[in-house]
């Protein structure tokens, strides 16, 4: 019987930015303390992951799903490198990149909403 993923921390980043990493405790872990998140969050002020900036290029695609490494390769400003490099060193299975717009959106995609962008390794 699997427990719901509960939060971890909320941090609040550059002003249009929200993070919240969900997980359960891990019995491996050295540090009872610590855990090892199955989820990020990232609630920003565009409503997911797009091919060029939307704010600029009317043209801007919305990217449903795509791989850490895809989105580094094409350069997409979704997070800067250091931030992919750790969601993919800590094997981080899924980033859900979604608008901090509505503030109902972050219980909506709790719910298993798909807006936004996933991403994963």
């Amino acid at each position: 019987h699997a427990r719901p993923a509960r939060p971890l921390r909320a941090k609040t980043t550059p002003a249009t930015t929200r993070l919240l990493a969900l997980g359960r405790p891990r019995p491996t872990s050295p540090d009872p303390h610590h855990r090892n998140p199955d989820a990020l969050l990232l609630a920003k002020n565009v409503d997911g992951v797009y091919t060029a900036d939307p704010n600029q290029d009317k043209n801007a695609e919305l990217i449903k799903d795509i791989s850490y490494s895809e989105a580094l390769r094409r350069g997409l400003r979704v997070m800067d490198t250091s931030a992919f490099a750790m969601c993919a060193d800590h094997r981080l299975p899924r980033v859900r990149v979604f608008a901090l717009s509505e503030p109902a959106n972050i219980l909506k995609v709790l719910r298993g909403d798909d807006m936004g962008t996933l991403l994963h390794p």
